[in-house]
């Protein structure tokens, strides 16, 4: 529901006052003026609305007076500031109050000379609190309220597709972080210990839940424990064990957490995020992943010589149903060393330019983002030869939000990734015949980039930087994040890397065609 409507050309933000809650307003729904004529905007507004007025049923609903601040801050509820020019000359600076908030404030119940005390203090400079014991908009959101404002907003980012809902299994997800820190714990108190405690307990979920479907998280893990002892005292044995939920389950749920929490700091609703960098690392997943083969210079000239590559217009006239993703996200693997979940999850606003470099950025800001390890969150300068190719063009030419959108969600083990390396292998590399069962692979890339820069004199801190690789030798507390000052060393440190005869073939990406 995005509760909007259209008036004389003006959007405004339309809600029905929940029944429990019309005793406090004087009417039965909030109409409010976004001021704009364009629907995009009123979709970016209408969220804030959403949250602020939670807010407001939440605190009715706990039997609080609300806090008159909330309704008043923030774009688009702000004042209008004019110079007035005196009859003697001087001049004077008024701010007026919008009728838009005044509206908000009467259809709430404030009597009239409560508003105009609050617009003279304001007009002063004064605090316009409705008294001391209020609550700031961040320490009256809870966490219940927190996901449901995320999941609003997550609606709102999907809006583009009708089909689209909230995975049934985010919602056990949230399910079991309410249970394990309660949903009417206030967000700003939720500290990295907190965080700490709900990792060490999800790694205590068995990895069947059938049998106790419908049970809390520490009734779940209570009768998994109770379970194991009996069978292993049964059968004589001194250790407990039964199988638990893998790591990528348990990364998959704290990828959500902190998702939501960093959405919360991009909307100033908290000053930081206690679930970044909280995910475990798969160290058998990284083991298996060094048994890939690199691919050979002459392997790589005969992967771009395909037709794909070399005249991807011609192609697509003879196949329709050809994405662009077929042509990018191999030359991409190859230049950023990437791994397709990362790659196929990119956003446009993944691709930015900090300190005249154009760079990747590979973050975990939405949960279905494929982060492997705590060096995967990183920046990787854009290698020139992606420029040649017509990259950036292509990028900035998109009307999506996701730089490959036709690649589709399937679970939360290949996430967007699962034609990415069967569409390449299927109709690369097998016909060229360098396709080799679990070593010749889309992953190869990977490797045939973290070994050129070792040939070419790159350090290993600087190819872990680069690649996002998990550094062997790192300390705690080492931080591997890339900082803005030093990516034009790194720009110049991968441009050392040279494939521009194996990419030679390649002609540049055509641009709607």
């Amino acid at each position: 529901m995005t509760y909007l409507r259209k008036r004389r050309g003006i959007w405004y933000f339309r809600r029905r006052i929940p029944a429990d809650c019309q005793s406090a307003f004087r009417s039965k729904e909030i109409l409010l003026s976004l001021k704009t004529r364009e629907r995009r905007r009123a979709l970016e507004l209408a969220p804030q609305y959403v949250a602020r007025y939670d807010a407001v049923f939440d605190q009715i609903r706990h039997g609080q007076m609300f806090d008159i601040k909330e309704l008043l801050k923030n774009h688009p509820l702000e004042f209008e500031t004019k110079v007035v020019e005196r009859a003697d000359g001087t001049r004077e600076t008024v701010r007026r109050i919008d009728t838009d908030v005044i509206a908000a404030l009467r259809d709430a119940g404030v009597p009239p000379e409560r508003i105009a005390e609050l617009v003279e203090k304001w007009n002063k400079g004064e605090s316009v609190s409705d008294g001391e014991n209020t609550t700031s908009s961040t320490t009256a959101i809870t966490l219940e309220n927190l996901v449901d404002r995320y999941n609003q907003h997550r609606v709102t980012e999907h809006r583009e597709e009708p089909n689209w809902t909230i995975p049934g299994g985010d919602h056990i997800k949230f399910r079991r972080l309410l249970e394990l820190l309660g949903g009417d714990k206030l967000i700003d108190s939720v500290s990295r210990d907190d965080a700490v405690y709900v990792r060490d307990h999800l790694i205590q979920l068995p990895s069947n839940t059938t049998s106790t479907k419908g049970k809390n998280i520490y009734k779940v893990i209570e009768l998994t424990k109770a379970k194991a002892t009996a069978e292993a005292k049964s059968a004589g044995l001194i250790t407990v064990h039964y199988d638990r939920i893998c790591t990528g389950q348990v990364n998959n749920h704290l990828t959500l957490y902190s998702s939501m929490f960093q959405w919360a700091v991009d909307n100033e609703l908290l000053k930081r995020n206690p679930f970044i960098r909280m995910r475990i690392t798969n160290r058998k997943k990284i083991k298996n992943n060094s048994r890939r083969d690199k691919f050979s210079r002459d392997e790589l000239k005969t992967i771009f010589q395909h037709a794909i590559f070399t005249d991807y217009a011609t192609e697509k006239k003879r196949n329709p149903r050809l994405k662009p993703y077929r042509f990018w996200t191999p030359i991409l693997g190859l230049l950023t060393g990437a791994r397709p979940c990362e790659l196929s999850a990119l956003y446009v606003e993944d691709l930015k330019k900090i300190n005249k470099v154009w760079v990747f950025d590979f973050n975990e800001h939405t949960p279905d983002k494929c982060s492997k390890s705590e060096n995967a969150i990183r920046y990787t300068p854009v290698h020139p030869e992606l420029i040649r190719l017509g990259f950036i063009e292509y990028v900035q030419s998109l009307e999506t939000d996701r730089i490959f959108s036709e690649l589709k969600y399937e679970d939360d083990e290949n996430r967007y990734a699962r034609y990415v390396n069967e569409r390449f292998v299927a109709s690369i590399l097998k016909p060229a015949n360098i396709y080799v069962k679990d070593k010749k692979v889309f992953y190869s890339f990977r490797h045939t980039l973290t070994t050129e820069l070792q040939r070419v004199g790159v350090s290993q801190l600087h190819r872990e930087w680069l690649t996002g690789r998990e550094a062997e030798d790192k300390s705690v507390g080492d931080d591997f994040y890339v900082k803005p000052d030093e990516l034009p060393t790194m720009y110049k440190l991968l441009a050392k890397v040279d494939f521009s005869e194996e990419l030679a073939a390649v002609k540049p990406f055509p641009i709607g065609k």
